[in-house]
């Protein structure tokens, strides 16, 4: 049961690879008669999950939907559940009791029940903690095993001079959109949780479209693609994604001696091997505020210093 209104959403737009996909499927599930054309106050925007053999499944995104139904206990987990020690509750099984031999005695019987009914736990939680600075954006994907939380991968962007003139609301909106924009190769498909320091970020899938600018929009849509979890986190205990916010604002050690790593680089015999037997290309480059050249591995507008195995001891220590 919903609270009001039918909840209607605006069709996504989709990559004509992904059109000619959802067309065909559509069209022999009409044939078939699993489905007809409707005229519906309600609609949900299609969601394309991939699977194995360069295949996709055609799911229907009802995140919305869910914010505005009621909340009510899941009846397949509830039946499955029935009469056992467990509690279901959306997508929680709680069990809770004083003792421990019990405790684990009946966490069995309910891994048993669920096995019976093919129900699976995933026990896998991924988490994306994002920050901003007034100088830039940072983020840092997370796994949760168990108890568990380990570090995938980090993200830091410098603000452009017109995104630092953005509201705090804003920024850090902005930030959560390029987050999930950098790692949505990753998330695609897949439950995850946003953790920001600033509260009403927390709300703002619940927003009506009417009170929010078309930038707001389109970066709540975007992220409404992936999750509509967000979640408030002190800002104290999301240092990891504040310091990759300031990374910009890092200098470079003033003490670095690089007339003697430029020199190092000439005697190592690591570098020399791996110029012989690489297939990546060497340049050597103008250091900034130096006019000591370098050597430096090269690809396409990047450029990577080559540190000697000695020199990095003793930067190291």
């Amino acid at each position: 049961m919903t609270r009001g209104p039918p909840v209607p959403s605006r069709p996504r737009r989709l990559s004509p690879e992904k059109l000619v996909v959802v067309k065909k499927e559509f069209k022999g599930m009409v044939e078939n008669g699993n489905c007809r054309p409707s005229n519906s106050a309600w609609s949900s925007p299609i969601h394309l999950v991939p699977k194995g053999h360069n295949e996709s499944r055609i799911c229907g995104d009802y995140r919305l939907l869910n914010t505005e139904c009621r909340p009510d206990f899941p009846r397949f987990s509830d039946e499955t559940l029935s009469g056992k020690p467990c509690f279901a509750y959306l997508d929680d099984i709680l069990v809770a009791l004083s003792d421990e031999q019990l405790h684990l005695s009946d966490l069995e019987k309910g891994f048993e029940r669920l096995n019976e009914r093919g129900l699976v736990l995933n026990t896998n939680k991924c988490i994306l903690g994002v920050n901003i600075s007034d100088v830039g954006i940072g983020a840092l994907l997370q796994l949760q095993i168990g108890s568990d939380i380990k570090p995938l991968a980090f993200f830091s962007q410098r603000l452009t001079p017109t995104k630092t003139m953005y509201s705090t609301y804003d920024r850090e909106l902005l930030a959560v959109y390029s987050a999930i924009k950098r790692f949505a190769y990753t998330r695609e498909g897949r439950e995850f949780t946003v953790y920001r320091d600033l509260k009403p970020l927390s709300f703002a899938l619940h927003q009506k479209h009417d009170k929010i600018s078309p930038h707001q929009q389109r970066h709540l849509d975007f992220i409404s693609q992936f999750t509509r979890d967000i979640r408030f986190i002190s800002g104290s205990d999301n240092f990891v994604a504040d310091a990759s916010s300031r990374i910009s604002e890092i200098q470079i050690h003033n003490e670095i001696n690089y007339a003697a790593m430029a020199e190092a680089q000439w005697t190592d015999k690591e570098l020399e091997e791996l110029k012989k037997n690489s297939s990546l290309s060497f340049k050597r480059i103008e250091f900034p505020g130096s006019n000591l050249a370098i050597k430096a591995r090269t690809s396409p507008n990047v450029y990577l210093h080559l540190c000697p195995a000695i020199f990095s001891r003793t930067t190291e220590s």
